[in-house]
């Protein structure tokens, strides 16, 4: 458009852009401020439609940012429970397995329990005179005749045996001249393995502590530790 032709009233032809070029500096002046004017708002347009598409792009990408984070800790979250479930798996299995081997070792106690009181000497025996003849008086905590019993048979035994010797030893001993005494050390193993029995009871199964209950096992230690104050002991070991 620059290089049209354009003519006055005179008859002198000229280009547009030998016009503007001999045109007074002030008309110049003017039109290269409304050209650059011009240039400005488009400048400032442009420049505020890349600033809103740049803004878009950060407000996509900070959803998308947040999507992300929400599904990272959604996925922690799920990891958290995961973890502690599987913590009280392995709680549940250790518990489990310390019940096992504490319910393993009460099977054993009971077995050397029975076998220290089928082979001990708890017989309490002497000569009594009856006129002109000498019997032999003796009370025995022994239990060969219940070797086969079950669990609940033996310890029940080993219960009225023991509140037997309680109530009629000391007594049979100052009135019939009993003499021979069982050594201390016939009770004292015994006691052991209750008292084992008796730590171990918190660390068993359920139905092992009943079993425990049922065998009444804390009150058989009661008696026969009563029964190991008694003066009715050989003092050797």
């Amino acid at each position: 458009m620059g290089y049209m032709t354009i003519c006055d009233q005179t008859g002198d032809c000229s280009t547009r852009f030998t016009s503007f070029l001999a045109a007074p500096a002030n008309e110049i002046g003017d039109a290269m401020a409304g050209f650059a004017g011009s240039l400005a708002f488009i400048w400032i347009i442009v420049t505020v439609w890349l600033q809103s598409k740049e803004l878009a792009a950060q407000r996509e990408e900070l959803a998308l940012t947040r999507k992300e984070f929400s599904a990272m800790a959604k996925a922690q979250s799920k990891q958290v429970e995961l973890l502690v479930s599987q913590g009280e798996i392995y709680k549940e299995e250790q518990l489990q397995r310390a019940q096992e081997a504490a319910d393993k070792r009460f099977d054993q106690l009971i077995l050397a329990f029975q076998e220290q009181l089928v082979t001990a000497n708890l017989r309490w025996t002497g000569n009594v005179e009856f006129g002109s003849t000498v019997k032999i008086a003796f009370l025995y905590l022994e239990m060969r005749n219940y070797q086969s019993s079950s669990h609940e048979a033996f310890f029940r035994g080993v219960i009225e045996r023991s509140e037997y010797v309680l109530n009629n030893l000391e007594d049979q001993i100052t009135s019939t001249g009993i003499t021979n005494l069982p050594s201390v050390k016939e009770i004292s193993e015994p006691l052991k393995t209750l008292a084992a029995m008796i730590d171990l009871e918190p660390k068993m199964s359920e139905p092992y502590r009943i079993k425990f209950r049922r065998l009444r096992i804390e009150l058989l230690n009661s008696l026969l530790n009563d029964m190991l104050l008694c003066e009715i002991w050989s003092p050797t070991q």
